[in-house]
């Protein structure tokens, strides 16, 4: 699809035929074909077969998934797994160690560690909060790196070489993009070892809850994290 594209043929065929004009006050005409080479690499990921790349993820996706839970109930009915969670599991051994009490079991009549539930709402509120303040700190980068752009693609634009200015927007875009990756790195490291601490922190009596309280926050970071950039692309930019 790329080579038999007619927009790029005519761009790239069309030699010195169309000039466009000065980029800035100091730059002179330019020819349309010497952006060739880069509107050729954009068709390797902006064309017709894309359309039916992401029909296939779609649905790929769907497949996948379903086929998982069947997978996962046919393993649970094999293994008697379906009650494990609410009669066989046993408290985690550091929540054991870390209970501040004691409290008789009223099925076996044994003392069992025990953590009250009030105090893990309110740890858990607290932890929420903590959680909302991360996802902020994500909003504030994420404004921090269009400004960024916009202050580098207008200090370029203004250095008055001809090459430079010519990619102005596209070097603004590529380094942007760059300082925003290492940003979602550092901000995903902090936040995995925050959310192991928080989790830890609301005492959760199973190994399942704890699982499920840690996958949770993950998430929802994670989901912010690294879709703020594609969600404000896709819905504000450019408006």
């Amino acid at each position: 699809m790329m080579f038999d594209d007619i927009p790029a043929e005519e761009i790239c065929n069309s030699g010195g035929k169309y000039q466009m004009c000065p980029l800035c006050k100091s730059c002179p005409y330019w020819n349309i074909s010497t952006i060739c080479p880069m509107f050729k690499a954009g068709r390797l990921f902006d064309h017709g077969g894309t359309v039916f790349f992401s029909i296939f993820m779609s649905l790929w996706a769907v497949t996948f998934l379903e086929y998982w839970k069947r997978m996962n109930a046919t393993l649970t009915y094999r293994w008697d797994c379906s009650d494990f969670e609410d009669i066989e599991e046993r408290p985690r051994p550091q929540f054991t160690a870390m209970a501040p009490m004691t409290t008789k079991n009223p099925i076996t009549g044994e003392e069992e560690p025990y953590f009250p539930r009030q105090n893990r709402f309110r740890r858990i509120v607290a932890g929420s909060m903590v959680i909302v303040m991360m996802i902020a700190v994500v909003v504030m980068f994420l404004i921090s790196i269009i400004l960024y752009r916009a202050i580098i693609a207008v200090v370029v634009s203004r250095s008055g070489n001809f090459l430079v200015v010519a990619s102005a927007s596209r070097i603004a875009s590529i380094t942007g993009s760059v300082v925003n990756l290492i940003f979602i790195l550092i901000l995903s490291r902090i936040y995995l070892a925050l959310a192991h601490f928080l989790t830890k922190w609301e005492m959760h009596r199973t190994q399942t809850m704890y699982e499920d309280a840690f996958t949770f926050k993950v998430f929802v970071f994670e989901f912010v994290n690294f879709y703020s950039s594609p969600i404000y692309i896709a819905f504000f930019k450019g408006r």
